[in-house]
């Protein structure tokens, strides 16, 4: 992507451009929507950034990464509430993305609804069985929750899978 060039090089001035140029030739093109927005945003444009998610998001509903994204600047804006909504979103629109469910279940456990992020984390190493991430998170969970139990069943089922990770030495 040469936007992403662009900002690699220190040419971040062109960065925009490109990103409008890539949307204007496919409006539908969410990953440079996304692109753009966090661009914005880290420029100090937060608000513009919001409402360029925002109003894509009412035109595409459907569109999980919106959500996702969506979600991600409500919580930086401190608004988890109305962020969940939106987490929650992306990840029943693509449950296949385990980074999705993820995000949903930390925050969640940010929220400090830990026993519904337990539940999501779950779900999600039913789908995804070798995801570090969500079985490290669990485990810390249960753990956090007084579950030692669950912990420990997550962590022998965890050595079964993947004897040579590092973090079970």
């Amino acid at each position: 992507n040469l936007a992403m060039l662009y900002q690699a090089s220190g040419r971040a001035n062109q960065v925009e451009g490109q990103l409008r140029t890539a949307l204007l030739r496919d409006p539908d093109f969410y990953p440079a929507l996304v692109t753009l927005a966090q661009w914005l945003e880290a420029n100090g444009r937060g608000e513009e950034a919001r409402r360029l998610v925002a109003d894509n998001l009412k035109q595409h509903p459907e569109a999980a990464l919106l959500q996702h994204t969506q979600g991600l600047m409500l919580i930086r804006q401190g608004n988890t509430p109305s962020a969940l909504t939106h987490l929650r979103e992306a990840a029943r629109l693509e449950p296949g993305n385990g980074q999705y469910s993820f995000v949903l279940a930390v925050a969640l456990h940010d929220g400090g609804q830990i026993d519904k992020a337990c539940q999501q984390l779950e779900e999600l190493l039913k789908r995804q069985p070798y995801n570090r991430n969500a079985r490290l998170s669990l485990i810390q969970y249960y753990l956090e929750n007084g579950q030692e139990p669950k912990a420990q069943v997550v962590m022998q089922s965890w050595k079964k899978l993947n004897r040579a990770d590092p973090a079970l030495k």
